[in-house]
């Protein structure tokens, strides 16, 4: 990932984060959040180790065939 990426990530996290600690009825509902957000992180890693185990998507970038050399 680039640098921006991450920054960008990161202050989408941080500002998710300020938002829902302010409008929450309580930090225990936080912790729920966070666990389940944790849990769905901790899905999607799996799935993905599983996929590239089973052999993975198809590459993303396709490799044109080589043409034989012309002949003059």
């Amino acid at each position: 990932m680039r640098r921006n990426t991450l920054l960008i990530d990161f202050t989408i996290a941080l500002a998710a984060m300020i938002v829902l600690v302010v409008v929450s009825p309580g930090l225990a509902i936080v912790g729920l959040i966070a666990l389940l957000v944790l849990v769905v992180c901790g899905l999607s890693l799996l799935f993905d180790v599983w996929r590239r185990r089973r052999g993975g998507a198809p590459p993303t970038r396709r490799i044109p065939p080589r043409r034989p050399a012309r002949r003059l």
